[in-house]
């Protein structure tokens, strides 16, 4: 008989079993499973209580789950020999209902009765049920206040009856109803009704992520880093306001698309909408753990959050990891649907690298994710919004080809050509996209005769030098030359053509140029035709200047608002007819350039522009300078300067001005001194001190102000002694101390304080102990002691306080 290792009791199984074990234990308990007389000592214990892990193993289903049968047999076939316990092929794991009792997998999204549905709450009428599952039911309901449909989420009638779930059911959905950005759903409004917690958000189309998944094997490269982006984005916002989601899965991310006009599989064409961010309680699944202490999926959610540790804003960095590597592989990297046996896979499992599945995924790519999925937080991205950086170089990287046969090159006949519009104007896009390990991108470049689409799938080299495209060999060597032809403009509307030039200088015009190598095209280049427009147009038709803005924005995945309606607009067809006004655009994650922004030279109603995250610079802003009517501009991530913003000296109205990370220093802040009106400054993680927080002492309306990293001191916040409107006061890496602080005591609105990283002690958190509106404090790395916390949340119950020994959630 094998002599027991001391580490190894009957004890240390039963934790093992219940999911109590470190990733050293498990480890310890891999190597010496065949440790028979323990192993027969563990059950003989087990086998005389209801463990779970016993319950678990005992369940049965008609629906065996592959991954989870192979975790459970592998501790089924050590034990079997010593109790007789058969080795059942078809037992799986059974989730806990919100009851108590046990209900087999799937049988959540029928748990709920359709007849509970009520007829109203509060001003909503509801409609009809959307979905249903374990946790809540989704309803469609009609806002008779505003008069537009709305999806209503409540808890379940039985789940709602308990107060510790109700409360924080509405507590997280206020929390998340304080976020606003294009990659989270918005909440409209979170209430109670006869005792029914509920919120609002806005009727969607599109469907979920799971979805996608499911009816493609694998997404390519591209899709796939491109959807990973805006979630990253919309995490990056979230965690910028101290919330985590912990429930990062294909279920809770929504791709928006229109299924009857969209002619772009929703994979290419789709936006991403995080659904029930901050929520700890899912809709479709109560808590598949053993502990109420772990919040999350298992199968997505982090190594230390499986093991009921505190999380940071890390965990979603590691959850996305694993949805990025499901898109790309189609298999999810560690198995298990019960935390008990995720935990194992966690800790037995080194999953395969992407690219050791599948070899066309690019290395770097393959390696990215397998960062993401670190186990120790250190090793992770420091932050979503790197994350969101680094997958955006992934995406639009060229991957290197190897040498082939030469090419060779087919012309087509002209053929008409639905045309629109004749204004042209100079601007030019690049879309990177790594599928099949070729280098496949699209060139788009307009002139004042025509544009060039230019769709390269393969190892082609391409320029575009003064006005005309150039394609290369493998020598280098200019191949032929290509320029919307000259003939377009004696050609009836609707024909139009390229002008195709050879080495040899023999020149062709066609509608449609292509270069086939193996078979296969590896270069087009047409002529666009949604474009053009019809030759000598009416001027009285002609085509007004926010118009034109507003359908370029929409035609490089930008939204807009019109006519002053608050409805927002994502595609041409939705436009209204005749003439319109132009107010709100918004341009995140969009591909907008320096030449794209000339565009809204003569918009002169425009009161939103958001450009944030964006690759526009002081060249672009030139020509926004006649945009004085602007009331919010954010231009944060930009590569903007002092040079740039002199030209919106004029924008005086501004409410809400973003310069976050970009080059301003305090010289350029001067430009804005006389907006009195700014409710919104966020400045942070720019080289702006205290002198250029100066320039805004007279805004007297200030409510949310953003100075993380920067050089503002005591003498900046000084400025503020006499206010009382701030609400969201972010101070992290500052040089500011208690002293600073005092400025703020008076600020009872106050809801939102970020401390984190400064000389804070006890007495400057001593001055916001009458700030009962307080919801949110981070405290981490400061000089406030525990004692000091404990205080503090006696005093203020409401307020959630992150500090460095973990998270205070507040009390009702």
């Amino acid at each position: 008989m094998t002599t027991p290792n001391p580490e190894i009791t009957a004890e240390t199984l039963k934790r093992l079993f219940l999911g109590q074990l470190s990733e050293v234990e498990l480890l310890t308990i891999a190597t010496h499973l065949r440790i028979d007389t323990i192993l027969e000592e563990a059950h003989q214990q087990l086998t005389l209580s209801n463990d779970p892990l016993l319950a678990i193993l005992r369940s049965r289903s008609p629906n065996p789950d592959p991954a989870m049968e192979s975790l459970t047999n592998r501790l089924l076939a050590k034990l079997q020999p010593l109790s007789g316990m058969p080795v059942d092929e078809d037992a799986v794991v059974t989730q806990s209902s919100p009851s108590g009792g046990t209900l087999p997998m799937g049988a959540l999204a029928r748990s709920t009765d359709a007849s509970e549905m009520p007829e109203r709450l509060d001003h909503y009428k509801i409609q009809r049920l959307l979905g249903q599952g374990g946790m809540g039911t989704v309803y469609l309901a009609n806002d008779t206040k505003l008069r537009r449909d709305v999806a209503i989420k409540t808890l379940r009638s039985e789940i709602a009856a308990q107060s510790r779930p109700r409360e924080r059911f509405l507590r997280e959905a206020r929390a998340a109803a304080a976020l606003n950005h294009e990659h989270i759903i918005p909440i409209y409004h979170v209430g109670e009704d006869r005792g029914i917690p509920y919120f609002a958000m806005p009727v969607l189309q599109g469907c979920e992520l799971t979805v996608l998944i499911s009816e493609n094997e694998r997404f390519s490269v591209p899709n796939a880093l491109r959807l990973g982006r805006e979630i990253a984005l919309g995490l990056a916002a979230a965690h910028a306001r101290g919330m985590i989601h912990r429930d990062i899965k294909p279920s809770n991310i929504w791709i928006e698309f229109d299924p009857n006009t969209s002619q772009i599989k929703p994979t290419e064409s789709g936006r991403v909408k995080i659904l029930d961010f901050g929520l700890a309680h899912r809709e479709d699944d109560l808590r598949m753990t053993l502990s109420d202490a772990i919040i999350g999926t298992p199968g997505y959610m982090a190594y230390e959050q499986a093991r009921g540790e505190l999380v940071d804003h890390r965990a979603d960095l590691f959850s996305l990891g694993v949805v990025l590597y499901e898109m790309v592989t189609g298999v999810r990297p560690f198995n298990g649907k019960e935390v008990l046996f995720y935990r194992i896979s966690l800790a037995m499992d080194q999953p395969r690298a992407p690219a050791e599945l599948d070899a066309t995924i690019p290395m770097d790519v393959s390696q990215f994710i397998m960062r993401l999925l670190e186990k120790d937080p250190a090793k992770r991205p420091a932050s979503a919004n790197e994350v969101a950086e680094q997958l955006l170089a992934l995406q639009t990287k060229s991957v290197p080809l190897a040498e082939s046969p030469p090419a060779h090159t087919t012309a087509h006949p002209q053929s008409a050509r639905n045309s629109q519009s004749r204004l042209w104007v100079i601007s030019a896009g690049l879309c990177l996209l790594l599928a099949g390990g070729l280098t496949a991108y699209q060139l788009i470049f307009d002139s004042k005769v025509g544009t060039l689409v230019v769709d390269v799938e393969g190892d082609a080299e391409v320029r575009f030098e003064k006005g005309e495209l150039r394609v290369y060999d493998a020598d280098g060597k200019s191949k032929y030359t290509l320029k919307p032809s000259e003939r377009n403009k004696s050609l009836p509307p609707g024909r139009y053509s390229v002008q195709v030039m050879g080495a040899d200088g023999v020149k062709l015009n066609t509608d449609n140029f292509e270069m086939i190598k193996d078979g296969k095209v590896v270069l087009r280049v047409t002529v666009d035709p949604n474009a053009l427009a019809k030759q000598n147009p009416d001027p009285a038709k002609a085509t007004s200047p926010d118009r034109e803005a507003a359908e370029y924005v929409l035609s490089i995945g930008g939204a807009v608002k019109v006519n002053g309606d608050n409805r927002e607009i994502k595609a041409a067809i939705d436009l209204p007819k005749g003439d319109l006004t132009l107010t709100w655009v918004d341009l995140v994650g969009t591909k907008i350039n320096n030449a794209g922004l000339a565009r809204f030279t003569d918009c002169k109603h425009l009161t939103y522009l958001t450009l944030y995250g964006t690759k526009v610079s002081d060249a672009g802003l030139v020509h926004l300078k006649n945009c004085h009517n602007l009331t919010q501009l954010w231009l944060g991530e930009t590569q903007v300067s002092n040079a740039g913003l002199v030209h919106l000296i004029d924008c005086k109205k501004l409410i809400s001005l973003n310069l976050a990370g970009t080059n301003v220093t305090d010289a350029g802040l001067a430009l804005f001194k006389d907006c009195k009106d700014l409710q919104d400054l966020s400045i942070g993680d720019t080289a702006v001190s205290d002198a250029g927080l100066a320039h805004f002492k007279d805004c007297k309306k200030l409510t949310y102000l953003w100075l993380r990293s920067t050089q503002v001191s005591d003498a900046g916040l000084a400025l503020f002694k006499d206010w009382k409107t701030m609400r969201d006061l972010n101070l992290e890496k500052t040089q500011v101390s208690d002293a600073g602080l005092a400025h703020f005591k008076n600020c009872k609105d106050l809801a939102y304080l970020w401390l984190r990283n400064t000389n804070v002690s006890d007495a400057g958190l001593a001055h916001f102990k009458d700030c009962k509106n307080l919801t949110y404090l981070d405290v981490r790395q400061t000089k406030v002691t525990a004692k000091a916390i404990a205080e503090f949340h006696a005093a203020v119950p409401g307020c959630k306080i992150q500090h460095e020994g973990g998270d205070i959630e507040p009390k009702k």
